[in-house]
């Protein structure tokens, strides 16, 4: 027997699917890599479902809301968990700042300044004589770090910090105290940094100037220009809808 075809509007987060209702959510764009299609984790979810096994609509709602709580409270854990602490990427700004390029190891020894951040393991590998004090701090609070953060984060902060890395919202807001723009201008330009940043981290690339080649660059843009596409079309339909009603 065919699947029967419901008509009229689902509830809110629900859509007919078969012979039952199944909610529905859109995956933040940030936290999607979270949700890999395959084990590659090359392609990530849009969308979570779940069956709600009912052809009932007031079943379906609640069972549907449900749902939809118990993923954003995933979410935001995902989001938290993803998310730098407030005030480290400062703290890393200052520790870039204070650690002067002889005294730093890392140059000292011939290795690049910048664009190749270094792991936990190559750190210890280094095997660092204690002759660099700020330096040694910098390495000790990277340690202190990982027990609060993990390894990731903390070598993040550390690559950061030893400037190995720069990071592109830090980089973005030197740029800007340079300009002379309006206050306008300013929050726009904002806005594309934090899209780039929430790109990378939905792509899996670091959010850092290293990272951005022309063809992650272009990628970005196609997007962009692509969403700001649709949205333009969007607004053009809902006007010519407006304009029709009598």
């Amino acid at each position: 027997m065919p699947p029967t075809r419901r008509t009229g509007k689902p509830p809110p987060y629900t859509e007919w699917h078969g012979n039952h209702y199944r909610a529905k959510l859109r995956i933040p764009e940030q936290l999607r890599f979270h949700f890999p299609i395959n084990e590659s984790g090359t392609r990530f979810k849009k969308f979570v479902y779940e069956n709600l096994r009912t052809d009932d609509p007031r079943e379906a709602a609640p069972a549907a809301q449900a749902f939809v709580d118990q993923m954003q409270r995933r979410f935001r854990r995902l989001a938290r968990r993803d998310r730098t602490p407030a005030g480290l990427l400062s703290e890393a700004q200052r520790w870039r700042k204070n650690i002067a390029l002889e005294d730093n190891p890392l140059t000292a020894r011939g290795l690049p300044a910048s664009g190749q951040p270094i792991t936990a393991e190559e750190l210890h590998a280094l095997d660092l004589e204690q002759r660099y004090s700020e330096f040694d701090a910098l390495v000790d609070r990277a340690y202190e770090l990982e027990d609060k953060l993990g390894n990731a984060r903390a070598m993040r902060f550390f690559n950061l910090a030893s400037g190995r890395t720069t990071s592109i919202a830090a980089s973005a807001e030197d740029w800007l105290r340079s300009q002379s723009y309006s206050a306008a201008t300013r929050a726009r330009y904002r806005r594309t940094v934090e899209d780039l940043i929430n790109w990378c981290r939905s792509s899996r690339i670091p959010a850092e100037m290293e990272a951005i080649n022309a063809q992650r660059a272009r990628r970005f843009l196609s997007r962009r220009i692509n969403r700001d596409q649709k949205a333009i079309a969007c607004r053009a339909a809902n006007r010519m809808e407006v304009e029709r009603r009598p």
